[in-house]
């Protein structure tokens, strides 16, 4: 098997010394241009590529950045790192992916400087840890905004066609800005829409959907796409089915919304792209390249079998 080249060998066919090409490497000044050509040609002849550890040792840097969450167990964030971890390959970075409270312990990936930049996927907790004092660049998930308002009243708008004039809105955190745009967006055509707030979880909209029927909606939208799964299974309990009986949405458009029973109508909401986006922001400020004010995401209703004309009667 061929032996890998090193560094020497670039120094070798380049004609110049080992700290020479180190200097290239790691874009420090003081390189003449042609000397910087012959190593730059030599790299390129021999195929040559640094191993993490020999750049890390170079430039000081890990080429590695975390993205944090608020829990591990969440399908979505696994469609942003899918797209995060594209787009730092494509500029030499990896992407390690940890919830807030394991990044922050005394021997955490932040506390201890392990990783060059940080994305807070979570606005509110990111906040909270005032993210400009843990001193390493960072982005939040939100300067790459996406238009969560106008998915809501699209959603609306869908559901006022069809006929509903009684709607309620279950899941998604009271103080959670997404959840709360997407309220908006609601209200804008259903001005007395409900919000009954809990959490995230396909668990949130199952306790919560008696509470909405006895609202007399006539359609439910979860915050997200898990919660509609919970009022999904929670009118199967009741004996009640979607569209037959009650309209249901969901948000964000998870891998998993086509599988449901019925399919479920949601919101498509581009998950890898805003990975990719969030890591285009960070790395431009790592690199020192000008970053400005990424515009906002258009998102776009998905039609699918949950939703109907309202029935007749309601419990």
């Amino acid at each position: 098997m061929l032996r890998r080249p090193t560094i020497k060998d670039v120094a070798k066919i380049a004609g110049v010394t080992y700290p020479t090409v180190s200097r290239v490497l790691s874009g420090k000044p003081y390189v003449a241009p042609l000397t910087r050509e012959r190593v730059m040609r030599a790299i390129e002849d021999l195929g040559y590529k640094p191993s993490a550890a020999a750049r890390s040792m170079v430039t000081q840097r890990t080429f590695t950045v975390a993205m944090l969450v608020p829990h591990l167990a969440d399908a979505n964030f696994g469609a942003l790192f899918a797209g995060a971890e594209r787009e730092a390959r494509l500029q030499g970075y990896s992407v390690l992916v940890t919830d807030y409270d394991a990044a922050l312990e005394p021997h955490g990936l932040l506390s201890e400087h392990r990783v060059d930049g940080a994305i807070f996927v979570e606005p509110e907790r990111a906040a909270t840890l005032e993210p400009q004092r843990i001193g390493i660049p960072s982005v939040v998930l939100d300067d790459v905004p996406v238009d969560n308002v106008g998915g809501g009243k699209a959603l609306a708008a869908h559901l006022h066609g069809l006929g509903h004039r009684r709607v309620a809105l279950v899941g998604g955190p009271a103080d959670d800005l997404h959840a709360s745009a997407r309220l908006e967006g609601i209200r804008s055509v259903f001005a007395d829409a409900s919000w009954l707030s809990g959490d995230w979880g396909a668990e949130s909209g199952y306790r919560l959907t008696p509470q909405a029927l006895a609202l007399g909606a006539t359609a439910i939208l979860g915050a997200n796409d898990f919660n509609a799964l919970g009022v999904l299974r929670a009118l199967y309990g009741l004996g009640l089915s979607a569209p037959n009986d009650i309209s249901v949405t969901g948000f964000d458009d998870a891998p998993l919304a086509q599988y449901f029973t019925p399919p479920l109508t949601t919101v498509h909401q581009p998950l890898e792209h805003q990975g990719e986006r969030a890591v285009r922001a960070l790395l431009n400020k790592l690199e020192g390249r000008p970053v400005s004010a990424a515009p906002t995401q258009t998102l776009e209703i998905v039609i699918r079998d949950s939703t109907g004309p309202p029935a007749r009667r309601v419990l």
